[in-house]
């Protein structure tokens, strides 16, 4: 691929599979990451149908897909205690920081996070 190593929120593959073109762009100029949490989170949808979560499934395999480390862990709780984030947004943060890549997210929540990059997607 070519273009900047991204990690992506799960708000930003859902946009893109809702035809956002912004997202679609994104994804397709780009490194991308995600965290395991994101890949748990679009699997797990209670109305997704066996065909989508084979969609879901052939787009994520396009991606880098990181597992929750000892330093993922470790920034997680700092993450939840720091800025009060819901755990999984906090492992989801914690990844970008591990990576040292700009987080994409449309989750205004998570633009005052000090130490990482966030890329917020205006909806």
């Amino acid at each position: 691929m070519i273009g900047t190593n991204l990690v992506l929120d799960t708000n930003i593959i859902i946009y893109y599979f809702r035809g956002s073109k912004f997202a679609r762009d994104l994804i397709l100029n780009n490194d991308i990451a995600i965290s395991i949490i994101t890949e748990i989170e679009l699997l797990s949808f209670p109305n997704n149908s066996k065909k989508d979560n084979s969609l879901i499934k052939k787009l994520l395999s396009t991606f880098t897909i990181i597992p929750v480390t000892s330093f993922v862990k470790e920034k997680t709780i700092e993450y939840r205690l720091l800025y009060k984030t819901k755990i999984p947004d906090s492992i989801i943060i914690a990844t970008s920081n591990y990576l040292g890549y700009p987080l994409v997210t449309a989750d205004k929540q998570l633009k005052n996070i000090k130490d990482i990059e966030i890329m917020l997607f205006d909806v």
